[in-house]
């Protein structure tokens, strides 16, 4: 009967603990995204409790476990998104074993990507992966939502920096932005899901450009009609030059010659477009007076020793001809003669100078000048063979009718003009490069090439310590490269406002002059072979010093 009795107790004893067993769970989130969760079990345990916790996953390092062994609670974060098995068991203090396990689904933050539309073609300036804009222009991205599949509105929390204005196209996943000024912009996207409350972030910086400064220069004023007329830009930032000369005629020419037949006041538009496509626009008149110049015909392209014979339909009463370069007048060329014929030699221009008297029109008070363009081995590629690394230079050969150019470039990147007569380079940071020209009419079956060799040099830059000085004080200037390291010049100079040379020094970083009396300005110049800006000046005025008081004089009193 007593054996009885103990069986019955430990049995008892034994279905409670498995009750318990039974009862026992962990508690934490089985459905979440990558990051951290908390764990803990559902009963209290007092003073401590022995458990260990084991987790299985995608990968032995894809999660990691801190344990409280105080309140038994645990943490797990999931660094790999898959499914994880979390087993826990808890040892009791009379021996019980209290286990639980857990089937975690860890879903993975998806990045949302926001990308151009209609993205510009040239690349970032700022060591970023920046999209580009230009300033004031109007652009449409695109997003991705990975949270939602079709939404109608999906929860997408969506901001814009450096816009002037924008609109959200949901069901079109689409952004449309106007950039405000140059700058700096983002696009931001935040998105979470409706189950886990994963979070997906995106975004995308933009570099907005500031608007393109565009100017060309116009040789002189008061043109009479028929005068030639180089247009030449200021800006060389253009990948394409689109002229408009008011009378009909348009050429994409970076210096473009244009010649008017009509007098009267002409709007010139220039366009420019630079490589990411960036636009500006400038306009400016010019004026044509109701006086003529002599016209003659036939002033078209020509290759070596080739005869041609000039008119002029001028009602004039004399004629007087000229011929420069290499050509031999045949015939005409008296001054009753309204035609000359020229033998022509080697190029690459030749040049018809025509003046008249005794006209029945108002006549411009200029000579005609015609440039006859004679293609030939002899063309020379023109523009600086001593420039700045990291510069945009212009480089022109003789242009040629109805003839294609093909350039090349080392050291440096054509950024316009390509298949014309004028280009544009773009020079890198090395120290030399190289310029080639092939060019040829199929026409005519003549044509040539050309090389130039450029030589690339750092800048410098040339600092008064003041620039105003007191007579009998020291003046000082110094040259610093562009690290702002003071450098050797070969020569200094400092000329009075007169010009006078007051001063010399040569294989120098700085100049230092005692400023003497009389003399009202100082004009610092250095000349240099070894930098690329050879010659600066730099100017100070000089200021008289204020007269020091002898002593202090009594005033007599007349009390």
């Amino acid at each position: 009967m007593f054996s009885k009795m103990i069986f019955s107790l430990i049995f008892c004893a034994f279905l409670l603990g498995h009750v318990q067993a039974q009862n026992f769970r962990i508690i934490g989130n089985t459905d979440v995204c990558l990051g951290c969760e908390n764990y803990f079990p559902n009963i209290t345990f007092q003073g401590g409790v022995e458990f260990s916790v084991d987790v299985t996953g995608p990968d032995s390092t894809c999660a990691f476990t801190t344990m409280d062994y105080n309140t038994g609670a645990f943490t797990i974060c999931y660094n790999c998104y898959g499914t994880y098995k979390v087993v826990a068991n808890y040892y009791g203090n009379s021996g019980q074993i209290y286990s639980d396990s857990l089937l975690v689904i860890v879903h993975p933050n998806l990045p949302i990507e926001i990308f151009p539309k209609d993205p510009l073609s040239c690349s970032s300036d700022n060591g970023e992966k920046c999209a580009k804009a230009c300033a004031g222009s109007t652009l449409t991205y695109g997003f991705t939502n990975p949270n939602i599949s079709n939404p109608p509105q999906p929860p997408l929390d969506i901001s814009v920096t450096g816009a002037a204005s924008y609109s959200i196209n949901y069901p079109a996943s689409e952004i449309t932005v106007t950039w405000g000024n140059g700058g700096s912009g983002s696009i931001t996207a935040v998105s979470f899901s409706g189950s886990t409350k994963c979070i997906s972030e995106g975004s995308i910086c933009i570099e907005i450009l500031k608007d393109i400064d565009v100017d060309f220069t116009i040789p002189g004023q008061n043109f009479c009609v028929g005068e030639s007329i180089e247009l030449i830009p200021s800006s060389l930032d253009g990948a394409t030059y689109s002229w408009d000369f008011g009378n009909g005629i348009t050429s994409s020419d970076i210096k473009p010659t244009v010649e008017y037949d009509i007098p009267g006041t002409y709007q010139v538009s220039l366009t420019l477009t630079n490589e990411c496509g960036c636009i500006g626009n400038i306009i400016k008149e010019i004026v044509i007076k109701d006086n003529y110049l002599p016209v003659i015909d036939c002033k078209s392209t020509i290759c070596e020793n080739t005869t041609s014979t000039y008119t002029t339909d001028a009602d004039c009463g004399l004629f007087k001809w000229k011929v420069l370069g290499d050509g031999t007048i045949k015939s005409g060329g008296q001054s009753t003669d309204k035609y000359i014929t020229i033998d022509w030699g080697k190029g690459p221009l030749g040049i018809v100078e025509l003046e008249v008297s005794g006209c029945n029109f108002d006549l411009c008070p200029k000579k005609a000048i015609y440039n006859i363009p004679i293609i030939s081995e002899d063309a020379r590629i023109a523009g600086q063979t001593i420039v700045c690394k990291n510069t945009k230079e212009i480089y022109t050969i003789q242009k040629y009718g109805a003839t294609d150019y093909q350039w090349t470039a080392t050291g440096g990147t054509i950024t316009a003009g390509q298949g014309s007569n004028t280009i544009i380079i773009e020079w890198l940071s090395g120290n030399e490069g190289t310029i080639n020209v092939a060019y040829n009419n199929c026409y005519l079956k003549c044509g040539g090439s050309d090389e130039l060799k450029v030589f690339l040099k750092s800048k410098y830059k040339l600092l008064l310590d003041n620039d105003q000085i007191c007579s009998g004080d020291l003046a000082v200037a110094t040259a610093y490269n562009e690290n702002n390291v003071p450098v050797i010049i070969e020569k200094w100079e400092i000329k009075d406002e007169n010009g006078n040379l007051l001063s010399t020094e040569t294989n120098k970083a700085n100049i230092q002059y005692v400023v003497p009396n009389g003399i009202s300005k100082l004009k610092i110049t250095t000349t240099s072979q070894t930098y690329c800006d050879a010659i600066q000046s730099k100017e100070a005025y000089v200021l008289p010093k204020s007269l020091l008081p002898k002593g202090i004089k009594r005033r007599k009193s007349h009390l």
